[in-house]
């Protein structure tokens, strides 16, 4: 009878710890690498790229400002968060995870990246580096196509991960949130 009442309070207490990780979990990026694939895809199809293909990456950036000098530029997104929480930070973030999807022709060679904020304007480019084009997307330019930029919000029509959302998604979320608990509490044990 003892077992199980500490089993009891033992998978309370776990239980307690696990809805604490994922209320207090760091936040990340509120959409994945397919979803910024059909953003892009959407603006090149659009836009008068339509013989180019966007190709998502892993690839996560923030875009920074260093304290000291001014100067703005991208960088690894979880190196920029880690950086802005030191003592004594020495960048500022401008723009916080930003996906990386590679533009490739059709020859198969990289010929420039669209940049999709996937944090602060989800689903807007904020950025692309294409033949032609001016660079920051302010949403009321145009490019080289003649067309206005216009509405790039991710609305759910595109080919994003069928995993993401539903039932499958919550159970995908709540696993990766036990996985982590684990890791981190390895992590704080054993370094």
């Amino acid at each position: 009878m003892k077992w199980k009442k500490s089993l009891n309070y033992f998978l309370g207490i776990l239980l307690i710890f696990l809805m604490l990780n994922t209320v207090f979990a760091d936040d990340g990026p509120v959409i994945d690498k397919n979803q910024a694939q059909a953003i892009a895809q959407d603006y090149l199809n659009t836009h008068g790229y339509s013989s180019y293909k966007a190709v998502a990456t892993d690839t996560l950036l923030a875009q920074v400002k260093e304290i000291s000098t001014g100067k703005i530029y991208w960088m690894d997104a979880g190196q920029a968060k880690s950086d802005v929480r030191e003592e004594n930070p020495k960048i500022n973030l401008v723009l916080n995870f930003v996906r990386v999807v590679d533009v490739i022709n059709n020859n198969g060679q990289s010929v420039g990246k669209i940049y999709v904020d996937s944090y602060n304007n989800v689903g807007e480019i904020v950025y692309k580096e294409l033949p032609g084009s001016s660079g920051t997307d302010s949403g009321s330019g145009s490019d080289s196509g003649g067309n206005s930029d216009g509405d790039l919000s991710y609305n759910g029509t595109g080919t994003g991960d069928e995993n993401s959302g539903g039932i499958l998604g919550s159970l995908q979320n709540l696993f990766n949130g036990i996985v982590s608990f684990f890791q981190q509490i390895w992590t704080s044990i054993f370094g």
